[in-house]
């Protein structure tokens, strides 16, 4: 599942946020990331990640694909015991 996120820098004239809901199993891995963090990558190249801990995911994410002359947050949300 990908969610809709609409591009722009947060400042004066950003956009009112826009609220969905989506269906969260356990098996659910949902991963968040800055522009820091280059957009070529599918979650399908990394397999292994989704029994990895979210702090080892977010890290392998930051390693494989920071932009140098970047800041980058990768934030991965599991559930528990996932």
């Amino acid at each position: 599942m990908n969610f809709v996120v609409p591009r722009g820098i947060l400042g004066l004239n950003e956009r009112s946020p826009v609220v969905t809901q989506h269906r969260w199993a356990l098996s659910n891995v949902m991963v968040l990331y800055s522009d820091g963090l280059s957009t070529h990558w599918r979650w399908s190249d990394f397999p292994h990640l989704a029994q990895a801990s979210a702090t080892v995911a977010a890290e392998e994410l930051l390693r494989a694909f920071a932009r140098e002359a970047d800041d980058a947050t990768v934030v991965v949300v599991k559930s528990a015991g996932s």
